[in-house]
């Protein structure tokens, strides 16, 4: 049902444009992905609130049975959902501003963790850099940013993690946007993933890397943190 909704959006939007002149700037592309992304954003809300609902009934049922460790599960995933709700909400409220400037930037820009502020973490030179201790909610790493433009950066994350009946969930935060991220078990084995676009308000301002659900047994280990220029 979900899939037949998106085709129909992506049907409604694309047809009219389909038969204007094909872009001829470098805005035009930009422009035409922001009002597609708008019309899924419109049509996806109803039916991930529909899901937070459901997991919320779901949540009450498994605690009232006992099942205490599938209700957490449960929550975690209504706390993720929430979180994308409200990204969602805030995106169809202020559609974003498309960066031109962002041609300009190199095509990744790392983040060095050498440089970043570090809250109940430690630094591994003998592995890369790596943080670890990722233990806690309380833990977070804070990196302020290159004097960026405004616009949408696409997050490339290299880490590493323990298998896990519950991923830990943690959470890309600047100015005033944020990406919460459900991370997938890596076997313990260092790997690269795109894990999602952020909207950058203030270049300058800072980024903070956070959990919002984890557990020492899973050991996280952030090796390093890529952002890539995308168009919103």
């Amino acid at each position: 049902m979900l899939i037949s909704l998106v085709i129909g959006i992506c049907s409604l939007v694309i047809l009219p444009l389909a038969s204007q002149e094909p872009p001829t700037t470098r805005e035009s592309l930009p422009q035409l992905k922001q009002k597609l992304r708008h019309a899924l954003f419109t049509a996806l809300l109803p039916e991930k609130q529909a899901q937070r609902e459901a997991l919320y009934s779901l949540e009450k049922q498994l605690a009232s049975g006992g099942d205490y460790r599938e209700a957490i599960h449960a929550r975690d995933q209504r706390i993720l959902l929430e979180q994308e709700i409200a990204q969602t909400q805030q995106h169809l409220l202020n559609p974003p501003v498309i960066a031109h400037a962002a041609v300009d930037l190199p095509q990744s820009i790392p983040l060095e963790n050498s440089v970043a502020q570090l809250n109940q973490l430690t630094l591994d030179p003998a592995n890369n850099n790596r943080l670890s201790g990722w233990t806690t909610t309380e833990s977070s790493a804070t990196w302020t940013l290159p004097n960026l433009p405004p616009g949408g950066y696409e997050i490339l994350l290299r880490y590493s993690l323990n298998p896990s009946s519950t991923p830990p969930v943690i959470q890309l935060k600047e100015t005033l946007y944020h990406l919460p991220v459900a991370l997938e078990s890596t076997d313990n084995q260092p790997t690269s993933k795109k894990v999602g676009t952020l909207r950058i308000s203030n270049g300058s301002g800072p980024l903070i890397l956070s959990p919002l659900s984890i557990s020492a047994d899973q050991q996280l280990h952030i090796i390093s943190l890529t952002l890539q220029p995308s168009a919103l």
